[in-house]
């Protein structure tokens, strides 16, 4: 959303959502459940609406297959595990919102420099 004040945020109002639902808008979230690794139900909430916006987007600009709504999440994790200052499972369990610091191991993406950092991290405990 645009603000009178075009010299702060180059006029962008820096508490309106940053991506906006047809109407003008934020996405509703909604709460979803699943059913974790050991079988224990999880609440948490999701805008559906807007990763099936993004779905469609990146498919009209011929990345469908190519991005996903969890790319940006897997960038950021393994990027994280990479940085020396920033590998500590925990950080990037909380930075993701995770509650189980082994969750993040989902979306680290294998490659050998991460793979070398997080058996560094192993070793180091």
């Amino acid at each position: 959303m645009i603000t009178s004040d075009k010299t702060s945020y180059r006029g962008l109002n820096p508490d309106s959502p940053l991506v906006l639902a047809e109407g003008g808008k934020r996405y509703s979230l909604k709460v979803k459940r699943r059913i974790i690794v050991d079988g224990v139900t999880v609440d948490y909430w999701a805008a559906d609406t807007l990763q099936e916006a993004f779905t469609i987007w990146c498919k009209n600009a011929g990345l469908g297959g190519v991005l996903s709504s969890h790319c940006g999440r897997k960038a950021l994790c393994s990027r994280l595990a990479k940085n020396k200052h920033t590998s500590q499972e925990d950080i990037i369990a909380t930075l993701l919102r995770h509650n189980d610091n082994e969750t993040i191991y989902h979306y680290v993406e294998e490659s050998t420099g991460v793979t070398r950092t997080l058996m560094s991290l192993y070793e180091n405990l």
